[in-house]
């Protein structure tokens, strides 16, 4: 069906106005847009941007229902999100209760900044729906170049050579681009090589600087065929080097080759990386540490994430090491290498106070390391049915008897491990069929909701309803609930860890 002023429609459907809706809905545009040759960093996106708006929707406006459609429109894509709610524009912060108190305002959900991503949605009220759409022209399905040209003419021609194929933003000079650059990043860094002392090769050398910035594969132009500049470009990591005049068919075979290189050396990485590191990072804990039985899930972030676990004997070590980049993820699995040769030099009697000690200690000497924070929890299985245990900014465990659950008090300062260190520990003895609930941060801060919250709610409830079912069926269901509210708006992994006692 074609409408004029939208074009093709391509997909609809109509979905209930609640999470698993919401859920539905994404993993449908999700097989949509992949039969439509989309890439995966555009179809993340807009998964993103669909969860972001559908809940915010249901959040504030009460639909009973949401509708969703695809549009094709020559060189452009148009995506329009409809509810049948109240007026609501969900790019817009919500109005505040002045005369509410501190603590009230920030336990509400409904308050916080809209989402940059939002920033992109256009909203109108239609006479008895909210109608929000999104578009994306042709050219942004095949990557983000930023140009940056010292001379207006040449920095003009070679957007127009590109804008055909690509969303180009267009810069004088690298320090101008840099900030907009670091914020927003790109697929692709398109520089000439400029005057000192900030030119292109210190663009590329400042990127490079910044831990927790993913540097794009950078492409010099240049006039001079100097081959000391040559040099210098390709020891900082140039993906290629063009001499100007250059024409357009050869700048846009060699963009191409360098963005497909740097694509396929990338998914390469990933398929081959992610599940050694996962596996590294949370490898598989035994059913059962006489007396108690133990079950293990976990939920990795679409970026980054850091979480880890460490089993040796009757000691278990949970760390999340503090970061949302991709490079988190790296660091976590070189720190959690490190921890696991640390820990086998430590003798086994050691308790888990004494544990987090030892390692904040050497943490404190090591001029890495002492930059670093990173929150664990150190635990020890007992042959009598207690557990000790000892954390360092982890969140404490969760104690559940029956239908009575709470969370362990903290003890001593709840600080990383590292720095001005000092833990308490404390001994929880469990009854049969007593349990815990062992969980890093991604269980409680994937959403802006502040506890108590609908999701704490269902958590309990369900926690509760599984009192008595085993604890793989227990550790599911958790998992199916957090999948069901959360769904891609995964910040920051999930690792929980159930323990019970058996006898």
């Amino acid at each position: 069906m074609r409408n004029q002023e939208k074009g093709t429609l391509v997909w609809q459907t109509r979905l209930p106005a609640d999470f698993s809706g919401i859920r539905l809905g994404r993993q449908s545009l999700d097989r949509v847009l992949r039969c439509q040759g989309w890439g995966e960093r555009q179809i993340s996106h807009w998964r993103r941007l669909l969860t972001e708006l559908a809940s915010r929707c249901v959040h504030h406006a009460h639909p009973s229902e949401l509708l969703l459609r695809l549009y094709q429109h020559q060189q452009s894509w148009r995506l329009e999100v409809e509810d049948d709610g109240e007026p609501f524009d969900p790019c817009q912060p919500q109005p505040i209760d002045l005369s509410l108190d501190e603590e009230t305002l920030l336990a509400e959900p409904g308050w916080e900044l809209p989402d940059p991503l939002l920033a992109e949605v256009a909203y109108r009220r239609l006479p008895s729906a909210n109608l929000c759409t999104l578009e994306l022209r042709q050219s942004d399905l095949h990557g983000r170049i930023f140009l940056i040209h010292h001379q207006l003419l040449m920095r003009t021609l070679l957007a127009d050579y590109l804008s055909e194929r690509f969303t180009v933003s267009s810069f004088a000079s690298p320090r101008e681009a840099l900030p907009v650059l670091a914020r927003q990043g790109a697929d692709l860094v398109i520089s000439d090589v400029g005057q000192a002392p900030f030119d292109g090769l210190a663009l590329r050398f400042a990127l490079a600087e910044r831990q927790r910035q993913d540097v794009p594969p950078f492409l010099f132009l240049t006039g001079s065929q100097d081959p000391e500049t040559r040099l210098l470009a390709a020891g900082l990591g140039a993906e290629d080097y063009l001499l100007t005049p250059v024409c357009k068919a050869e700048l846009l075979a060699v963009v191409n080759r360098v963005l497909f290189r740097h694509q396929n050396r990338k998914e390469r990485c990933d398929d081959h990386l992610d599940p050694l590191v996962t596996a590294s990072l949370r490898p598989h804990l035994p059913a059962s540490i006489a007396p108690f039985g133990l079950s293990m899930g976990i939920r990795g972030a679409t970026l980054g994430g850091s979480d880890f676990i460490i089993q040796q004997g009757r000691r278990l070590i949970l760390g999340d090491v503090m970061g949302r980049a991709e490079q988190a993820r790296s660091f976590a699995h070189a720190y959690a290498g490190y921890l696991r040769g640390l820990l086998c030099a430590l003798p086994q009697g050691l308790g888990p106070a004494e544990v987090l000690h030892r390692l904040a200690q050497i943490m404190l000497d090591d001029p890495l390391l002492s930059q670093t924070q990173v929150h664990v929890l150190a635990l020890t299985l007992e042959e009598g049915g207690e557990v000790r245990l000892a954390s360092a900014g982890f969140p404490m465990p969760w104690l559940i008897r029956g239908q009575a659950i709470a969370p362990l008090p903290s003890r001593g300062q709840m600080t990383g491990l590292g720095g001005d260190f000092h833990a308490q520990e404390q001994t929880v003895a469990l009854r049969r069929g007593e349990r815990l609930l062992i969980h890093s941060d991604g269980l409680r801060c994937q959403s802006q909701e502040t506890l108590p919250s609908r999701w704490q709610q269902e958590l309990l409830a369900e926690l509760r309803a599984c009192a008595a079912v085993p604890l793989d069926k227990t550790q599911e269901s958790i998992l199916q609930l957090f999948d069901t509210h959360h769904a891609d708006l995964i910040q920051d992994d999930l690792t929980l860890v159930l323990l019970e006692r058996l006898c």
